[in-house]
């Protein structure tokens, strides 16, 4: 894009980038210098024909994390409060704490699950 692309009544210029990077490719540039790490250059993406150009460097495989879905919960203060102490208690992220404990209540018996639920006393 040059000057003559800014005014309101130009006609564009022929200047144009010759590379192409996928939103990918930018996204993880952008974590590597937010890291203070050196960036990888050499992988250029044609936006045209998705193919790597020669001589272009791959880029590397993400992990592959579980899916996790954003879900939304009504919780007391007093509940609130408990989790945000396990969770400094353990070193634990407060999420990571829900679904051990989910996990933890899902692996126990009918009868143990009732058992519990009726022991506490939770509005």
């Amino acid at each position: 894009m040059g000057l003559a692309d800014l005014k309101k009544n130009s006609t564009p210029s022929n200047n144009r980038l010759a590379l192409a990077a996928s939103i990918e490719d930018f996204i993880e540039g952008a974590n590597l210098y937010a890291m203070g790490l050196p960036q990888q250059r050499g992988a250029v993406i044609s936006l045209d024909n998705h193919r790597l150009r020669q001589g272009a460097v791959k880029p590397q495989a993400k992990k592959r994390r579980p899916n996790f879905r954003k879900a939304t919960f009504t919780l007391s203060e007093p509940a609130i409060a408990h989790l945000a102490e396990m969770a400094s208690d353990c070193d634990v992220a407060k999420s990571k704490l829900v679904r051990f404990l989910i996990e933890h209540h899902y692996q126990l018996t009918t009868e143990e699950r009732q058992h519990i639920e009726r022991a506490l006393a939770v509005d």
